[in-house]
């Protein structure tokens, strides 16, 4: 015979590692709003995106100056492609990304403590 006792009910879960996953995978700051944690997953997100965007806006000018080079045979003139803004822009953004990994994987950590302090029952 199996007994069900209070104390098995109310056990809450481990904390789960999914927020970790969704912003290694799909975007800084998912993990963020997995944890309901509001501001920081504002504050990742936007900031990836934005870096992200530029880098994108940079990278599309050098490839449509690179093909530019080879479509005007009568005339060449020296663009100037703005390779080091996408350099930084994409740095900032990879900088981002594991600081939001790394943010994310800290609170991952908090949760763990203070669940392993209430199924223990310690203050």
């Amino acid at each position: 015979m199996i007994m069900i006792t209070n104390e098995s009910i109310h056990e809450t879960p481990k904390p789960s590692r999914i927020p970790i996953l969704l912003s290694a995978f799909v975007c800084p700051g998912t993990g963020q709003i997995m944890q309901r944690r509001w501001i920081p997953a504002l504050i990742f997100g936007t900031s990836f995106i934005a870096c992200f965007v530029v880098f994108l806006v940079c990278a599309i000018k050098i490839i449509l100056s690179v093909y530019a080079i080879g479509f005007e045979f009568n005339t060449y003139e020296e663009t100037e492609a703005p390779k080091f803004v996408a350099l930084i822009s994409f740095l900032v953004a990879l900088l981002i990304y594991v600081v939001s990994l790394v943010d994310t994987y800290l609170a991952y950590g908090r949760e763990c403590t203070s669940w392993a302090r209430r199924k223990l029952r310690l203050p």
